[in-house]
């Protein structure tokens, strides 16, 4: 399952998305099922598996609250193809994404909000923030730059 964001919402969509960016979606449960015999078997570690056919539908046209810094639910905010939105939803929920603290500051308690620096706010009123770890899982379009810049070394290096 891919999904490409703006670059602009890149960190606030990774954020939103936290670990279960690592989810692995699969036709239905008899494939999860294979699949976690397989680690199993192999001893190959562990893996959270989506059963397309058993993820709880998500609302169509969800709809921004129209207030100043909201930018719009994660969700709509991810170009993907139409068979993952249950996966997609289930993964965000119905997270805002916003512009920045104050628009949060103004909403905690009634969304859970991601701010575009990275900023998670949740419905408890729980924040989370600081450096993000250069580590941490991305989308698709960061992966292509980086695989860029990197054959770009290379290339550069075979020149020399």
């Amino acid at each position: 399952m891919d999904g490409n964001v703006d670059e602009e919402y890149e960190t606030a969509l990774e954020i939103a998305m936290g670990g279960r960016m690592a989810s692995i979606v699969v036709e239905d449960e008899e494939v999860a099922g294979v699949c976690v015999d397989i680690l199993k078997s192999a001893r190959a570690g562990r893996a959270t598996f989506l059963p397309l056919n058993k993820i709880k539908r998500a609302p169509n046209n969800l709809t921004p609250p129209n207030i100043n810094g909201v930018i719009d639910y994660a969700v709509n905010l991810i170009d993907f193809d139409d068979q993952y939105y249950d996966a997609f939803f289930h993964a965000l929920g119905d997270t805002l994404i916003v512009e920045d603290r104050m628009t949060a500051q103004k909403l905690i308690g009634k969304y859970r909000m991601v701010v575009l620096d990275g900023s998670l706010y949740e419905k408890s009123a729980a924040i989370t923030g600081g450096s993000l770890a250069q580590n941490r899982m991305k989308f698709s379009s960061s992966e292509n730059k980086e695989l860029e810049q990197a054959k770009k070394k290379l290339n550069d290096f075979q020149d020399e």
